[in-house]
């Protein structure tokens, strides 16, 4: 019985322990089937990461190509002759500067600039103005800056479009009537004007046209050719009478304007230079001119000096006193009355008690623009080695102004290239001037005032050379200014004949500062 019980307990153990191996077997089918699914749950999710990944690059491409199709650009923009006939007689090409300006340069002159442009550019539109334009058959007008403007889906890019023709300077066309040649200085003659400004930023691209008179100004000057050896006409100055008030290259409206031809001054520097420090100066009348080139009955005159000449074009009156010729300007136009009021001012000046201040010569004679005139034609040298000076003035609330200046020819070591020695000193009405500590006081701090400009003055004729390194090469040529026949020779030689102004006026100014503040 025992026995048998064993035996059933035995058989219910081994019965048991097979279930147990049973079950342990499906538990590690489960486990295995459950790390099988990890391993194809991560896969996937690996798989769907990295088409997630494929998916963002391939729209990132899509974006890219996208933009790149709607990217606006300009790539090139020229004139071709065939397309313009008429202004061209050679293709000219545009140059894009950086990524908002583009400039052309015609090298010779031209009657307008409405020109057909041909364009390559990347986008859906392209506007000159505002106005759409197709390339190689809108006309489009240049005389000033223009906006080119390139459109696409995304963006739109402005660039702004020079176009100089010959020099880059304004050009001033004279025509007078039957191209009749200048005889008489005393005549004037009639003749038409038409200024066509350039598009450079010294100017507004204007065209001012108007029947005027004009006639030259001093003596006709000559020069013997080196090509033939015969004597030619020169280079003149002139006067010029407009029919009305007109302004021009940004200037005051005036119908009297003058012509300057600058032909003893290879540098083409000395008047506006000089005339910059008068715009630096306390005068109440200063004087402004621009560079033109002079196109006179069709033929190319070189480079000339415009301005209105209204301040030494009014009544004036001559009165010379021992080393100044002055052209007075006075609030009685009797001329009797200006001599009697400029014998005062020289007994006033010449008296015992000429530094009083309410008797003296501060009664009559404005010290500022006294100061400052005599200043600045010291600074410059100014003078042809004479010790008598040529200048104009005006009687103002009973007191005799200085100014406006208006020559330079003689300046800046052009008569003695000597930085030393004082001009101005010698004459009479300075010579005295100087012996009052009041009015030396003065010339010191007026001294002091440009000496510290000196490098704004050399900015300007740094300025004023990059403006005209085309036109210093034409007016050499049409005037055999340097004995070079390339271009590349003729400008090497103007800017020698430039250093040589600079470095003569740093001498003066270190050499003039010292000196009067002694």
């Amino acid at each position: 019985m025992r026995y048998l019980l064993f035996i059933i307990v035995l058989l219910g153990l081994f019965s048991c322990s097979s279930e147990l191996d049973d079950v342990k077997k499906e538990i590690e089918e489960l486990e295995r089937n459950a790390q099988k699914l990890q391993q194809e749950r991560e896969k996937l999710e690996k798989e769907n990461a990295e088409q997630d990944k494929k998916n963002q690059e391939d729209e990132a491409k899509i974006d890219s190509a996208e933009h790149q199709l709607g990217t606006a650009i300009l790539r090139s923009m020229e004139f071709l002759m065939e397309d313009n006939p008429n202004q061209l007689v050679s293709d000219e090409k545009c140059k894009i500067i950086g990524d908002s300006i583009v400039e052309c340069w015609i090298p010779y002159l031209m009657p307008n600039k409405k020109l057909i442009p041909r364009f390559d550019y990347k986008g859906s539109s392209i506007t000159i103005n505002g106005t759409n334009c197709i390339s190689r058959l809108s006309v489009c007008d240049f005389s000033k800056p223009v906006k080119v403007v390139v459109s696409s889906r995304f963006e739109s890019k402005v660039y702004n479009v020079y176009v100089h023709s010959f020099t880059g300077l304004p050009v001033l066309w004279i025509e007078t009537t039957d191209r009749e040649g200048f005889t008489n200085n005393d005549d004037y003659m009639n003749a038409s004007f038409r200024l066509v400004e350039d598009v450079a930023t010294r100017s507004s691209g204007d065209v001012v046209e108007d029947k005027i008179k004009i006639k030259r100004e001093g003596n006709a000057v000559s020069f013997i050719s080196k090509y033939d050896g015969a004597s030619h006409t020169g280079k003149n100055s002139y006067i010029i009478k407009l029919s009305r008030s007109l302004s021009m290259l940004n200037e005051p409206s005036s119908d009297d304007w003058a012509l300057s031809a600058m032909d003893r001054d290879k540098s083409m520097l000395r008047c506006q230079t000089g005339l910059y420090l008068g715009l630096l100066s306390r005068f109440s009348r200063s004087i402004k001119y621009h560079y033109v080139e002079l196109m006179l009955n069709g033929r190319f005159c070189g480079t000339y000096l415009l301005g209105d000449r209204t301040e030494i074009g009014r009544r004036r009156f001559e009165i010379k006193t021992d080393g100044l010729t002055m052209m007075i300007e006075g609030e009685d136009e009797n001329s009797s009355n200006i001599s009697s009021f400029v014998n005062e001012v020289e007994k006033a000046l010449f008296s015992s008690n000429f530094t009083d201040t309410d008797t003296g010569w501060q009664k009559y004679l404005d010290m500022e623009s006294f100061a400052d005139w005599y200043v600045i034609n010291e600074i410059l040298k100014n003078g042809d080695g004479s010790s008598s000076f040529d200048c104009f003035a005006s009687i103002s609330d009973g007191k005799l102004e200085m100014g406006p200046l208006t020559r330079f020819d003689m300046s800046f070591g052009a008569n003695n290239n000597s930085v030393q020695g004082l001009v101005v000193n010698k004459t009479k009405w300075f010579n005295r001037l100087l012996q009052d500590p009041f009015f030396e006081s003065e010339v010191k701090k007026r001294m002091n005032f440009y000496y510290e400009k000196k490098d704004d003055v050399i900015n300007e004729i740094e300025a004023n050379v990059q403006y005209l390194r085309f036109s210093a090469v034409e007016n050499s040529k049409r005037w055999e200014v340097f004995e070079a026949d390339s271009d590349y020779c003729i400008y090497y030689q103007y800017q020698s004949e430039v250093n040589l102004l600079i470095e003569w006026f740093k001498s003066r100014m270190n050499w003039l500062n010292n000196e009067l503040n002694k």
